[in-house]
């Protein structure tokens, strides 16, 4: 059986070396969440702070502006990597062998 080399590497490795990158991953893990919550709180001051500039500009010198907002961007899908339409069903034979599938009749 092949076995790639990074992975019978990273098997093989001692168990400090597995131990550490662990602790690593956890660690951006958890820097990562901080970031997320910084950005929205920073999102929601900023938000409130330019609601607030358009209410006042507009009760003190009657001119309506505009409010503009940022919003959370969307999550991204990497879809090079992923099979969203995968099922388990029968694609059939003459699909199986376009797509160099082995048939079984």
């Amino acid at each position: 059986m092949w076995v790639p080399g990074k992975l019978f590497d990273l098997l093989s490795g001692n168990k400090e070396e597995l131990v550490k990158l662990r602790t690593e991953r956890d660690l951006f893990r958890d820097e990562l969440s901080r970031a997320n919550i910084f950005n929205d709180f920073l999102r929601v001051q900023i938000n409130t702070l330019q609601m607030e500039r358009s209410q006042l500009l507009k009760s003190s010198y009657g001119i309506n502006v505009p409010t503009p907002l940022l919003e959370k961007a969307p999550a991204i899908r990497n879809e090079d990597h992923s099979q969203p339409d995968f099922t388990f069903d029968d694609i059939g034979d003459d699909l199986a062998k376009k797509l160099g599938l082995p048939t079984y009749n």
